[in-house]
């Protein structure tokens, strides 16, 4: 049987295990398909991760004791987006869901992908010091930077 830890973890590990890439190691579209790839891998760790906390805290599941494993997976996995995210996919025909905004406006998008490091590294805190009211609030703090963020810079999901 699969257990969250175990789940966890072994998402962790792929996050952890994805290899870095930029335009000077690869060209034209298969650095473009790379990197579109691997930003839709490190943000689907951090979507999964946040939405088993987010279960968590509104009580719809049990697992306090993992709350810290949800932070740290999600703290690991977006450290990494900035490689991912630098290398520019405009014009190279490559099916992403990152806009083109994001390079256009690449000094708002890196300070909110700091913003979201530092949210997450308070959730973390948070999460480490076993206060779930504090868990709760940096929670609701960190969804609001990634709406934020996804509103101005992700494609909408199709449905």
């Amino acid at each position: 049987m699969i257990t969250v830890r175990k789940a966890l973890m072994g998402a962790a590990i792929a996050a952890l295990t994805v290899p870095a890439i930029s335009a000077d190691d690869h060209g034209g579209a298969s650095a473009a398909a790379e990197a579109a790839k691997q930003r839709h891998y490190l943000m689907e760790i951090v979507g999964t991760a946040f939405g088993g906390l987010g279960k968590i805290i509104k009580g719809e599941v049990q697992g306090d004791e993992n709350i810290p494993n949800y932070t740290r997976i999600m703290l690991k996995a977006a450290s990494l987006a900035p490689v991912h995210f630098a290398v520019d996919t405009r014009g190279t025909g490559v099916k992403t869901e990152t806009k083109d905004a994001v390079w256009e406006n690449w000094d708002d998008f890196a300070a909110r992908a700091g913003k979201f490091g530092e949210d997450l590294t308070a959730l973390d805190a948070a999460a480490k010091s076993g206060d779930k009211a504090a868990v709760a609030a940096a929670f609701r703090a960190t969804a609001r930077n990634c709406k934020g963020c996804h509103d101005e810079y992700k494609v909408p999901d199709e449905h």
